[in-house]
């Protein structure tokens, strides 16, 4: 019997136009920590946004994705669950990316199988895997207490490690595999599938161009 094949979807910049993360922790504390919301709301400004990534390309150790995950630190998991149902339904809805998700439809059609790869926070990953009906998902998870509440602290960080998780859950990259995203740190992935798909704005054609291989399909957007 012939192997489905399969579709291995990004999430942020791909299915949709957001970064899942970051719209959802606003989109959270707006409503549960107004000081919070506010907090991040400043450290997403572009003043700041050009500190971190300075920060960054000169090798200090300044993770502003980790320090705003953080800020889910005392949050109760069965909220932030809850209000991620919420989050896809009313905000991700209207910032769908259209192409891609005639692909995904194109790839339910043919009865493949879809897996949602994505380095977001495990909430938001599994409301969009469970309201599209994914096969299954990777998500980057958080560590919780005892208390049913956020430690802060990520367990597993999907971040530049999609390709060793895909391995680990016994992906048959040998297989018909069809990869869309947008994100450069997918590079190692999307060299081990057949087809791929790239959604990238202007100022990261140059990084696909120069790396693409005949098979990928680059659009920009």
């Amino acid at each position: 019997m012939d192997k489905k094949e399969i579709y291995l979807f990004d999430l942020c910049g791909t299915l949709y136009f957001s970064n899942t993360t970051y719209d959802f922790l606003l989109w959270y504390f707006k409503k549960y920590n107004r000081i919070k919301f506010l907090k991040i709301k400043l450290a997403l400004s572009l003043p700041f946004k050009i500190i971190w990534v300075t920060s960054k390309r000169i090798g200090l150790k300044f993770d502003i994705r980790k320090i705003l995950i953080g800020t889910l630190k005392g949050e109760m998991v069965s909220s932030v669950y809850e209000e991620a149902y919420l989050f896809v339904g009313e905000f991700l809805k209207n910032r769908e990316n259209p192409q891609i998700h005639e692909l995904f439809n194109e790839a339910k059609r043919k009865g493949a199988d879809m897996i949602l790869v994505s380095a977001s926070i495990d909430p938001v990953v599994r409301a969009v895997s469970n309201q599209l009906r994914f096969k299954n998902y990777l998500a980057t998870t958080l560590e919780k207490t005892a208390e049913g509440v956020f430690s802060g602290n990520i367990t597993k960080d999907l971040q530049g490690y999609k390709l060793e998780a895909l391995q680990k859950e016994g992906i048959d990259f040998y297989q018909e595999t069809t990869l869309a995203t947008d994100n450069v740190e997918d590079l190692q992935l999307a060299k081990a599938c057949k087809n791929v798909y790239i959604i990238t704005k202007k100022r990261k054609i140059g990084f696909w161009e120069r790396k693409k291989e005949d098979h990928w399909k680059i659009t920009y957007v």
